[in-house]
C-alpha cells in the first residue's frame, strides 16, 4: 500500500502531462494561431518541469500543484468555464499536490 500512495502522484502527474501535450496536437488545423500552440506548450512543458522536480521533491512539488490548482480554479470559475475544464485542469492537480505533500511530510518524519 506504501508503493501505491509513492506512485499514484507521480503517476497522475505524468498522465495530466501527457494529455496534456496531446492536446497541444489538436491546433495544427488550418487557421489556428501559432500563439496558441506556443503558449499550449509552454503550459505544458511548465507542468513538466513542476512534475520533474516533484519526483524527487515531494514537499516543494505538492506545494506547487496545489497553489497552480487553486489559481486556475479561481480563474476558471470567474471566467464560467465549462466544468470539465474546471475539473481537469484544477481539481486535479489540486489532488496531486495533496498527494505530494502527505508524501513529503511522510519522508520527513
Amino acid at each position: 500500500m506504501k508503493k501505491f500512495f509513492y506512485c499514484l502522484p507521480r503517476f497522475l502527474a505524468t498522465l495530466m502531462t501527457i494529455i496534456i501535450y496531446l492536446l497541444i496536437l489538436e491546433v495544427f488545423i488550418p487557421g489556428v494561431n501559432l500563439n496558441n500552440v506556443f503558449g499550449r506548450f509552454m503550459f505544458a512543458s511548465f507542468i513538466l518541469l513542476i512534475t520533474s522536480l516533484s519526483w524527487t521533491r515531494p514537499k516543494f512539488g505538492g506545494l506547487i500543484f496545489t497553489i497552480f490548482g487553486f489559481i486556475y480554479l479561481f480563474i476558471t470559475i470567474s471566467e464560467k468555464s465549462n466544468w470539465a475544464r474546471i475539473i481537469f485542469l484544477s481539481l486535479i492537480p489540486i489532488i496531486i499536490g495533496i498527494l505530494f505533500l502527505f508524501e513529503g511530510l511522510k519522508k520527513e518524519s
